[in-house]
């Protein structure tokens, strides 16, 4: 005979094997004090009512009612005329837990954290995304839920092509689009595409716009790793782009990383003016060149210590050596504000 298996709760199940020679009832009674014993059950967590488990196990509710008046005189289960039955208080105390992992401990709160390679998340446009993500959900087919073209949705492919020819000046077509989750792009690609820096690292679309003869192969390649990216939230960026809403966000932070690559110029001016910096045209982070003497890793401590996030350039180099000491100074998470006391926190450093 099967097993049975039926759930008392979200993480609860109990097992009757009705091919094991053992009386019901009794697998029944062991399987809620297991339950109990070992936590799964808690003191004052509600069980169904007999005629509910009875239902679910395929049972009759005398069997049920009688496992429940047998719990109920070991103290295991406490019963109240129209109340629920429920764990007692007063029963087998849980097993401990197992102890914790160690927890890492929160970051510090910093002055300013100069990471590069994020934008300013607090801009992410939630009202924006929560209009096309509802746009997407009542226009969205039935058959676009399903796992779909492995190139990604054809909107969106249709969409990004003509964003592509418009603001690169690409020979996009959507057949050599595949929409994809950032890291998953063989060689020899033409174009590489994500929104992590436009919108949000979380929201997780890029896409590659790969030459013809090889369009297929980069589809083909990704259907084995990656089945598909959320159709939602493509047809999110679909509704995005094709409303000049990506667009409307981009010119206004445009101009936020603007006025915050300013302030860091005139923050190293007034504060480390012998500081030079290069790759301001990059987007949003910068490189900030330090005296030959200075130890790279030193000053990024010496900084945390002033509660100011500083970050070397070693990790980016791709070879490992003796090399100038930098820094790669993003400005996309800190205002103009935390750049000014951040830089004037750590001048006597970089000097």
């Amino acid at each position: 005979m099967a097993i049975q298996w039926s759930g008392l709760g979200p993480e609860l199940l109990l097992r009757l094997d009705r091919g094991s020679g053992l009386p019901l009832r009794s697998q029944l009674e062991d399987g809620i004090r297991d339950a109990i014993r070992d936590g799964r059950l808690q003191p004052g967590e509600r069980l169904p009512s007999s005629r509910e488990f009875a239902r679910e196990l395929r049972v009759s509710r005398g069997l049920v009612q009688e496992c429940y008046g047998q719990l109920l005189s070991e103290g295991y289960l406490d019963s109240q005329v129209g109340s629920a039955t429920r764990v007692a208080a007063r029963a087998y105390p849980a097993a401990s837990p197992a102890p914790r992992s160690s927890v890492p401990a929160p970051p510090p709160r910093l002055i300013a954290d100069f990471r590069s390679g994020v934008p300013d998340l607090a801009s992410f446009p939630r009202g924006d995304w929560v209009w096309a993500m509802r746009e997407a959900c009542r226009e969205v087919a039935t058959a676009e839920l399903d796992y779909g073209d492995p190139r990604g949705s054809a909107a969106l492919r249709e969409v990004l092509a003509a964003y592509l020819r418009r603001v690169r000046a690409a020979a996009a077509r959507p057949e050599d689009l595949v929409v994809m989750l950032q890291g998953i792009a063989p060689d020899r690609v033409f174009t590489l595409g994500t929104v992590s820096k436009s919108l949000a690292p979380s929201v997780r679309l890029g896409w590659v716009l790969a030459p013809p003869a090889l369009s297929g192969a980069v589809a083909e390649a990704k259907l084995l790793p990656d089945r598909g990216t959320s159709g939602l939230d493509q047809l999110a960026l679909a509704a995005l782009l094709s409303s000049g809403r990506y667009d409307r966000h981009l010119r206004k932070m445009r101009g936020v990383y603007a006025r915050r690559r300013a302030a860091l110029i005139g923050a190293l001016a007034r504060h480390a003016p012998e500081v030079r910096l290069t790759g301001l045209a990059a987007g949003f982070h910068a490189v900030a060149h330090l005296p030959d003497a200075a130890d790279e890793d030193a000053v990024v401590a010496e900084a945390l210590r002033r509660s100011v996030g500083l970050y070397g350039m070693a990790p980016f180099r791709a070879i490992r050596g003796a090399a100038p000491p930098q820094l790669v100074l993003g400005f996309g998470l800190t205002g103009e504000r935390a750049i000014e006391a951040g830089i004037a926190a750590v001048a006597g450093l970089l000097r």
